[in-house]
């Protein structure tokens, strides 16, 4: 269902993101020489590793583009696809936990407490989510992001 939910929100997202994105792009090129986009390598489900795309005028450790969850390496929601600096810090038990979902573009730590949170208030944020994921659940995140985000608390 999780999956189902993913292509349901990608088609039209993808539709309304793309000139967005592509504008962004085109005004990043014309004012520094370079590609527009970089990378980062992300750990997600079973321990795969992605390679996660972001503008450059984007704040570091941005999340990805919408393309990651049509390949099936992200979804809409779930935990915050950390850095390796970042998984170093939690102990291999909630690392193995994390590794069994796929890590998402919003998600429960990212509504609730965003920057303002500490490593342990994530892992028991991520725990909370994972260990009690529904749709309903990934429905009500995704209504509230848009809220999280605008409102801008928690957000450097």
């Amino acid at each position: 269902m999780k999956c189902a939910l993913d292509l349901l929100l990608l088609v039209p997202l993808r539709l309304i993101a793309a000139p967005i994105v592509l504008l962004a792009a085109l005004a990043v090129r014309a004012v520094s020489p370079g590609n527009p986009f970089h990378h980062r390598d992300r750990e997600g489900k079973a321990g795969r590793g992605f390679r996660m795309w972001t503008l450059r005028t984007m704040y570091l450790e941005a999340d990805a583009l919408l393309w990651k969850v049509a390949r099936g390496e992200m979804s809409f929601v779930g935990p915050r696809p950390f850095p390796d600096y970042h998984l170093d810090a939690f102990d291999e038990r909630f690392r193995s936990l994390r590794r069994e979902v796929l890590p998402g573009l919003t998600g429960l730590w990212q509504v609730v407490a965003r920057a303002d949170s500490d490593l342990a208030l994530q892992e028991e944020l991520d725990t909370l989510y994972i260990a009690n994921w529904s749709l309903w659940m990934d429905v009500y995140l995704i209504a509230r992001t848009p809220w999280s985000v605008l409102r801008g608390d928690g957000a450097y």
